[in-house]
């Protein structure tokens, strides 16, 4: 959105004139419902509009939803609206904009722990990964045998893929 396009309203509300709308500064639950039940129905009109309402997560999304439904004179139903999450949203946007398929993106966590947990397991019997090796084993001494530690090299593997997103998020020059 062009930020020169962009004017503020007093109800707290940022027209463009792409006709975006970025409703800001809620305080309560009541007044996030309020507003997004006015965005919502500004747009209600138009068949071929399919507005989106992002929200940070499936709570937010219900409740937001299960109000608007519930409104005194309000339409009793919740439909016809978008809601991603903002992650999705980066999503979609990172596959319509870059052509990147979240199935096929190392970085994605799945990926990324699992490509981490194979690695582990193909290099544990290299010296420079002894300490890791131990840690994975269970913590025995030299002299005994390895303790089971079910779920401990998909743990470690999720720990440093963590580690390793927020390098990319937060210093990418690093990798």
């Amino acid at each position: 959105m062009n930020t020169r396009s962009v004017r503020q309203e007093p109800a707290g509300r940022a027209v463009g004139a792409s006709g975006r709308t970025v409703v800001t500064g809620c305080r309560t639950w009541s007044e996030i419902r309020a507003r997004a039940g006015a965005f919502l129905s500004e747009h209600a009109a138009d068949p071929f509009v399919l507005p989106v309402l992002v929200t940070p997560g499936p709570a937010h999304r219900r409740s937001i939803a299960q109000g608007f439904a519930a409104s005194p004179g309000g339409p009793q139903v919740f439909a016809g609206v978008r809601t991603p999450t903002m992650g999705g949203l980066r999503t979609e946007l990172e596959h319509a904009l870059l052509g990147l398929d979240p199935d096929e993106d190392p970085w994605r966590t799945g990926a990324l722990t699992l490509r981490i947990a194979s690695l582990l397991r193909e290099c544990a019997d290299e010296p420079w990964l002894a300490l890791v090796r131990r840690h994975l084993d269970g913590h025995p001494a030299p002299e005994e045998p390895p303790r089971p530690a079910p779920g401990r090299l998909v743990a470690t593997a999720e720990g440093w893929a963590g580690i390793l997103r927020g390098y990319l998020r937060h210093c990418p020059g690093m990798l």
